[in-house]
């Protein structure tokens, strides 16, 4: 036990104090370390919860056989130069191979140049794919294409990121409908409009004009007043083209020319709406 009353002669207090001293530094030292990194971490993280976000995808296009090809900004902040390349490229063709005019050259000349904003939540969207059949794309372009897309934020700090897209992902998806839906309601009140309309126009052809009857005038006897007007200016129009050379006037030709306007006149008021 030689050793322990010589370490005990040895340790005094001022000894006990350095060592104290010394502990708490290096506890100082570690709280240093853990805060700087903590640190470096909340900036990190509060760089990714702000940083623009651009993510291409294919999204189908309600009530059709279209799918679109959507780059949208997710992200808290403003992406700046926005690059989308393709591969493999998209045709430039201006017809598609169906021999109509092709929309696959808007998309290529959208994306041709840098885009100098896309703020958050804003969206670019292009028809990609229009379905001629069950698995058939009118325009040609490739179902798998892979999207790069380039940008920078307003730090400078450069995002590269990659999306291999496959439109089998889109059109192989299902989906049931109630008959509650919001499309279901929404055709039958199409429905109900097409009967309206119906209806409608059964009672437009019983009442010829309406805003007459709703002011207090007599459509029918206006109608009849004018088919009188047109009646006497028929008369006085076979009148002024018969001949009347006196004896070498033919009275069978006269009464031929008056037949004939008389024909012609009865087949256009035959023509004209009638109660």
């Amino acid at each position: 036990m030689d050793w322990l009353g010589s370490f005990a002669e040895w340790w005094n207090v001022d000894r006990a104090l350095v060592a104290i001293n010394g502990v708490l530094g290096l506890a100082a030292v570690l709280t240093a370390v853990v805060a700087i990194r903590s640190f470096r971490q909340q900036a990190r993280d509060s760089t990714a919860r702000s940083r623009p976000v651009v993510v291409a995808d294919f999204i189908p296009t309600p009530y059709t056989t279209s799918i679109a090809l959507v780059v949208r900004n997710y992200g808290q902040s403003t992406a700046r130069n926005l690059m989308v390349t393709f591969d493999p490229p998209l045709p430039t063709a201006e017809r598609a191979p169906d021999g109509e005019r092709s929309i696959v050259p808007f998309i290529v000349r959208r994306y041709s140049k840098p885009i100098t904003v896309l703020p958050p939540g804003r969206e670019l969207s292009n028809v990609y794919y229009v379905g001629a059949g069950e698995s058939s794309n009118a325009e040609g372009v490739p179902d798998q294409v892979t999207v790069l897309v380039n940008y920078r934020d307003d730090q400078q700090g450069q995002y590269t990121d990659v999306f291999p897209l496959d439109v089998d992902l889109v059109r192989t998806g299902t989906e049931s409908t109630g008959s509650r839906s919001p499309e279901r309601q929404l055709a039958k009140g199409v429905e109900h409009l097409k009967a309206v309309s119906t209806a409608v126009t059964e009672i437009s052809r019983e009442i010829p004009d309406v805003a007459a009857v709703l002011a207090g005038r007599d459509p029918w006897a206006e109608r009849a007043a004018e088919h009188a007007a047109r009646r006497e200016q028929h008369e006085r129009l076979v009148a002024r083209v018969q001949p009347s050379r006196g004896p070498t006037t033919e009275p069978a030709g006269r009464e031929a020319v008056g037949d004939w306007i008389r024909q012609r006149w009865q087949r256009a008021v035959s023509k004209l709406p009638r109660r």
